[in-house]
């Protein structure tokens, strides 16, 4: 196999970078040190590459079977993570599974098995639990936003799909907290930790309370929004059919506006 540095290299270039972060290099150092890692950083640190690029170094070209497991809390981040891996342009192959994919889809492409398998946990489960996945040979094991996924209620289902990685030898956790104990279901021993959060500098946010009622929600947001004289903005609403309505609302006042949200395409001015 190729040797890490110019895989490092091959991938940098074709992903568009001249070189790495500080987080990046003292992973892939650690990484060379360590079987177990700890990545403590905030999102937009480049953390994504920084655990990509260590498994990518590790992948088997010779090898038929899924190599490589990363798990993610939401489907959007699994999606960001695939992306960042197709950008690296290596010729292994990737598949994303979650939840609100086709099923149907997912289990054509695992017929000719990935060498890195993204997902959200509880669509990992599904897998495993229809008999549809084999993970025995599985090497790397990612949980990305490790805190995140304990908060949403996934430790379960990671415990689960513990039990299917016998062959697991590297395994690496990032989060942007704190981990006051490490997992023992994960065999988490002596690992090397990359603790980037005391660097962080919080974003200069200012806070305003808007207050309103149910009927005067909408012209309350309008007259808000005509106080950034045309500056671009983006509101966020709870549910999808929120998103919906607000638009609507907007475009009756001649506002332009468009809605993001997890349905089928997107509304456009």
């Amino acid at each position: 196999m190729n040797k890490p540095q110019h895989i490092i290299d091959r991938a940098l270039k074709s992903a568009g970078f001249e070189s790495l972060n500080e987080l990046q290099r003292e992973t892939i150092d650690a990484h060379t040190k360590h079987n177990n890692l700890l990545i403590l950083s905030q999102t937009g640190s480049g953390k994504t590459l920084a655990f990509l690029l260590p498994t990518l170094c590790q992948l088997n070209p010779e090898s038929n079977s899924i190599q490589a497991l990363i798990l993610a809390p939401s489907r959007e981040l699994a999606i960001q993570i695939e992306n960042v891996f197709r950008s690296l342009k290596s010729n292994f192959k990737v598949l994303t599974c979650y939840g609100g994919h086709s099923m149907r889809t997912e289990l054509n492409s695992l017929t000719e098995a990935p060498a890195v398998l993204i997902g959200t946990p509880g669509r990992i489960c599904d897998h495993i639990t229809r008999g549809q996945l084999e993970l025995g040979d599985v090497k790397q094991l990612v949980i990305d936003e490790y805190d995140k996924c304990l908060e949403l209620g996934f430790e379960d289902q990671m415990k689960f799909i513990q039990t299917e990685l016998i062959g697991v030898k590297n395994t690496c956790l990032v989060s942007a907290t704190e981990l006051k104990e490490f997992p023992s279901y994960l065999s988490f021993n002596d690992p090397g930790i990359i603790n980037h959060l005391e660097n962080f500098q919080a974003p200069d946010i200012t806070f305003y309370k808007v207050s309103y009622t149910a009927d005067t929600k909408f012209e309350r947001l309008f007259d808000l929004l005509c106080t950034f004289n045309g500056e671009l903005t983006i509101v966020f609403c709870n549910f999808r059919e929120a998103t919906e309505t607000m638009v609507d609302y907007l475009k009756t006042m001649n506002y332009e506006a468009v809605a993001y949200h997890g349905g089928h395409g997107t509304r456009r001015p």
